[in-house]
């Protein structure tokens, strides 16, 4: 998933809140089953951002 490339380019604690807004209107589109397949290759810090937003 580019988002997870992303994520670590900007690295953890970067990550401003407009960016968090526009990645959360990204992930509605998303589809979950492939989110949850792409996770045991995130870092855990981007697996909690991506849960905390698509809740």
């Amino acid at each position: 998933m580019l988002l997870t490339f992303a994520l670590k380019e900007i690295g953890e604690g970067n990550v401003t809140d407009e960016q968090k807004q526009q990645i959360a209107k990204l992930l509605k589109k998303e589809d979950r089953d492939v989110l949850e397949r792409d996770y045991p290759l995130m870092p855990d810090w981007i697996q909690l951002l991506i849960s905390r937003m698509y809740e």
